[in-house]
This record gives structure tokens, sequence and C-alpha cells, in this order.
């Protein structure tokens, strides 16, 4: 599959959000500030258009490492809290019509403090869950 141009974007739905109808990641993206929402999106809609591999968004975008090796984040500050949507690049794309940038879950913390590794685990969690599904399990 060829990953030159735009990667779509998805939202992943987990078990937990198929009841209610909103991926974690858009439940978090619409409970947080207007500026944080615009901000965060136009980062990642910024990133598909990279696409991915060649995006350099100058702090913005990061691969994570550690435990979160293989993830990145979409990062911005707002009223001393730090806000992150974490995603996953997928170039296999189980079902979908090519490379896919993966919104799974966000977070907010207050500045310079670092999420929990309870916190962590949760996220990789649902990246468990999202890479398992076959179809793959989103929202556009």
């Amino acid at each position: 599959m060829a990953s030159n141009g735009p990667w779509k974007i998805y939202f992943f739905m987990d078990s937990q959000s198929r009841s209610s109808g909103d991926p974690p990641a858009l439940t978090f993206l619409q409970n947080s500030p207007v500026a944080v929402e615009a901000e965060l999106m136009a980062t990642i809609d910024a990133v598909a258009a990279g696409p991915p591999p060649s995006f350099r968004g100058g702090g913005r975008y990061r691969i994570m490492h550690g435990s979160m090796t293989g993830w990145h984040e979409a990062r911005t500050k707002h009223d001393k809290r730090l806000y992150r949507l974490f995603c996953l690049h997928d170039r296999k794309a189980y079902g979908l019509p090519g490379p896919a940038l993966v919104v799974v879950a966000g977070g907010v913390k207050a500045n310079e403090t670092a999420f929990t590794k309870t916190f962590y685990r949760r996220i990789q969690m649902l990246g468990q869950a999202y890479l398992a599904s076959n179809p793959r399990d989103v929202q556009p």
C-alpha cells in the first residue's frame, strides 16, 4: 500500500464508545476548550496531509519513547495545562482504503507534570484493541 500523499484521519471506537456513539478522542476534544480542540485538530490535519512519515511539526506532533514507543502525540498548551492526542500510524489499515492516522484517545495534565503509568497503560490497551480489530474499528 503506497503511503505517499495524504493519509486519512480516523477515530478509534472502543467497545465502551460504541454504546455512547462517541470515540474516546472525540469525547476528549468535545470536553476541551474550543481553542484546544481547534489547535489539536489543525495539527492532526497537517500531519495527515504531510503525510506522517515526512511531517515536521516543530514540537506540535512528536514520536513517543519508552513504554509508548510506536505512538505519536499531538500537543498543545492552554492556561497552564498540557493537552495531548495519542495517535497511531497504520499503514496496513485493514478494511480501510489506505494508510490511516488513527486518533485513539486524549489526555490533559498540569504543566511540568507527567501522566501516570496507569494512564499510559490505558492508552496502550486502547491501541492494542484497535490493532486487534479487523476490519479496523474506527469512525471517520
